[in-house]
């Protein structure tokens, strides 16, 4: 099992990336700031941290260095929504592996964190969510499976991470953008 912390105080932004890994067969575990990502690492032998940088009791930075004090090879993946020099020095002079700005899609995160962890371009434990049968006519079809709750909340997470994003880029550049995301989320409720 290939161990993952993710660690951010937008309850958002953790909770749907780390839905996100487990579903792509990653044990991902959580923390909302410094403390308790600490806690974290001197529990357990991470294969990889994703962090935030800015975090209500302290800085990514401090997490990067309690996870090379315990172990040097572990990649250590920065991200903020506000970047500045000082934060991008200190985390290349500290061997972080990547620096993103936010927005991330939860695809770049998944990508970043299978290239840290070596496993570029292959699946990890991730099952079929499709059933390939046949038909009268001998051609195959592919029918969905029915999800289960936690695949539907994962999903809804997912969704509604992609929304804040295109409400971030609407805000700033255009003003149909509030109006949009209502009728979007609107129609989303009805499918809850």
């Amino acid at each position: 099992m290939t161990y993952i912390l993710v660690v951010d105080d937008e309850e958002i932004t953790r909770v749907t990336f780390s839905m996100a890994l487990r579903h792509f067969g990653f044990k991902a575990l959580e923390a909302r700031n410094v403390e308790q990502a600490k806690e974290l690492i001197k529990a357990f032998d991470f294969d990889a941290i994703l962090s935030d940088v800015l975090l209500p009791d302290g800085d990514g930075v401090e997490i990067l260095e309690a996870a090379q004090r315990k172990n040097k090879n572990t990649p250590v993946i920065m991200m903020t929504g506000y970047p500045t020099t000082h934060s991008k020095v200190q985390a290349r002079q500290l061997n972080a592996y990547a620096y993103l700005n936010k927005p991330i899609t939860i695809e770049e995160v998944v990508e970043i964190i299978r290239e840290a962890v070596g496993l570029q371009g292959e699946l990890v434990d991730h099952p079929s969510k499709h059933k390939l049968i046949e038909n009268k006519d001998g051609q195959e079809q592919i029918y969905p499976v029915p999800l289960t709750l936690e695949e539907r909340e994962l999903l809804m997470g997912m969704v509604m991470h992609q929304l804040n994003e295109l409400e971030a880029y609407h805000t700033r550049h255009a003003k149909e953008g509030r109006r949009i995301l209502s009728s979007i989320e609107k129609k989303m409720r009805q499918f809850s």
